[in-house]
């Protein structure tokens, strides 16, 4: 956290070293971070990181069904749980709605 309380680090432990998944969130977790410190808001990331699914694997914690839909989740509900988008988010998760490229 930097000294306005916003994150600009994060960490995910998914896999064993040398797995693909544990590649694939060390460099998702590197990235987000980058993001952060580069001042990119964190709803904006949350909103491109939920809704990211993965075939073949069970449910996540709160109901992720991916290791990018989990970030996001936990991104949201932690640091911007009033958020404006959070119901459009919930919707679109939900298949309610279409996401826009």
């Amino acid at each position: 956290m930097d000294e306005e309380g916003r994150p600009v680090r994060v960490f995910i432990d998914a896999g064993k070293n040398g797995e693909v998944s544990f590649a694939a969130s060390f460099a998702l977790a590197a990235v987000v971070g980058t993001g952060l410190r580069a001042g990119i808001p964190v709803r904006e990331i949350w909103w491109d990181l939920i809704g990211h699914t993965q075939n073949g694997l069970n449910s996540l914690v709160h109901d992720a069904s991916s290791v990018p839909d989990a970030l996001g989740r936990f991104l949201r509900s932690h640091f911007d749980p009033e958020g404006v988008e959070s119901e459009r988010v919930l919707r679109l998760v939900q298949g309610d709605e279409q996401r826009s490229a």
